[in-house]
Order: structure tokens, then C-alpha cells, then sequence
């Protein structure tokens, strides 16, 4: 189904926006048409700001089950909705539902990194006789994946330097954690996917070694791509 809300306008609208946030409120933003939220399957997702969680968003049917239809997109961001230790509840009952023991949920970040440079010839000519540099600020994805503890420790202890998104774990058919990732454009959809060489049982390893796929070291996991 085609999403007609609108999005920014103009670039610098755009790049005023944190993505990794706001996508959430884009997707449940009444449509235009029918005045309906998108209807998509998604897991219970919170969105973190400021050292605590200030939104929920989950499909009205989060089983994490094909059931052959697609679900409204639901958000909660009242206080008593977004306590921590419902949300480690939560998370972990839904989990245990999908079949999955060890990894309850996992946090995405974008982790700013600072990258001086010197300005390029395009810039003014006072400039590069002063030979100024430009404070060029570069981000990265950061993933961390937790259990009921780790989890329980992250919301009520933990600091969290950087806004990001808290969703649960979701874990697929086979013994190893794999991830899809799709690039569409109007001439090519290319769809590439990692598949993790640990078993995602296997206790001996930590849990960023059982589930990273192309958020941890390329040596963690294997990468199969398709194109069409």
C-alpha cells in the first residue's frame, strides 16, 4: 500500500529530521485518503529521546505471525504506557511468544563521529589561506542486542548518550540470525542478506557474536546478494 502523507518539502527540512525516530511517526500519520494509519507488520518498537522512552509503536496484530493481511500501526507515548519495567515485561513476553529464549529485543543507535578536513577548493579563498578546517560530523549505526537482565540493566541503570530505537527481537525459522536489507530504485531492486555463522543457541558466545549480521564484523556472517 503507497503512503500519500506528505514528507518534508525541501532538503534542508529533510536533513532536519532523525530518521531512525521519526520514520515511526511518518508511517502513523493519517493517510490522505481514507484517514487511516499505514498498515504494516511491525513488532513492538520504542522510540528512546533524552535517556527515556517517548513513544511506542506496534501493529495492532504483533504476533510476529504471516497471517495474510497487514495490520494498523499503532502509538503510545502516554507516560504510564512507557514505564521500564513493563517494558522489559513486554519485550520478553513477546519474545517467549515468537519462540525465542535468549535475545529479547535490541537498540539501534546513530553515534556521531567527529572527522576534521580541510575545506576543498570550492570554499572561499580567505578560508583556505587560513587554512581552516571544517568540524565534519559523520555518523554510525550502532546495534546492541539484549536478554531479560542485560535489557532490565539498559532501561533502569544504563545512561544512553544518543536517541535511538528500542524493538523487539524477532527470530527467524532457522539456527542463525539473519537480516535482509533491499535498495529500491525505479530501475533495479537489489536485496542483499546476511546470515550469521554462530548458532543463535549457543550461550558460549556473547550476543553481539550470535546475532550481528550487517551491523557487527563482515568475519560474524555471510553475504548472499540477489538483484532483478
Amino acid at each position: 500500500m503507497s503512503k500519500t502523507t506528505s514528507l518534508p518539502i525541501d532538503f534542508a527540512a529533510a536533513q532536519r529530521l532523525s530518521w531512525l525516530e521519526d520514520i515511526y511517526n511518518y508511517l502513523h500519520a493519517p493517510d490522505v485518503k481514507n484517514s487511516s494509519s499505514f498498515r504494516c507488520n511491525l513488532a513492538e518498537t520504542y522510540v528512546m529521546r533524552y535517556n527515556r522512552p517517548a513513544a511506542m509503536f506496534v501493529s495492532s496484530n504483533s504476533s510476529g505471525k504471516a497471517e495474510g493481511r497487514e495490520s494498523e500501526l499503532l502509538k503510545r507515548d502516554k507516560a504510564r504506557d512507557l514505564v521500564s519495567a513493563e517494558i522489559v515485561d513486554c519485550l520478553t513476553q513477546a519474545a517467549h511468544s515468537r519462540g525465542c529464549l535468549n535475545v529479547v529485543a535490541f537498540y539501534v543507535t546513530h553515534e556521531p563521529i567527529l572527522n576534521t578536513r580541510r575545506l576543498s577548493e570550492s570554499r572561499t579563498r580567505s578560508n583556505e589561506e587560513n587554512g581552516s578546517n571544517q568540524q565534519a560530523i559523520k555518523f554510525q549505526t550502532h546495534v546492541e542486542y539484549f536478554h531479560a537482565e542485560s535489557l532490565k540493566n539498559f532501561l533502569s541503570q544504563r545512561p544512553k548518550d544518543h536517541n535511538g530505537v528500542l524493538q523487539a527481537f524477532v527470530p527467524v525459522s532457522s539456527k542463525y540470525n539473519r537480516v535482509i536489507r533491499c535498495v529500491w530504485t525505479p530501475a533495479l531492486v537489489r536485496a542483499d542478506y546476511r546470515v550469521n555463522k554462530n548458532y543463535l543457541n549457543d550461550h558460549r558466545l556473547p550476543l553481539s557474536q550470535r546475532c550481528a549480521t550487517f551491523d557487527g564484523p563482515l568475519h560474524l556472517s555471510r553475504l548472499f546478494s540477489s538483484a532483478a
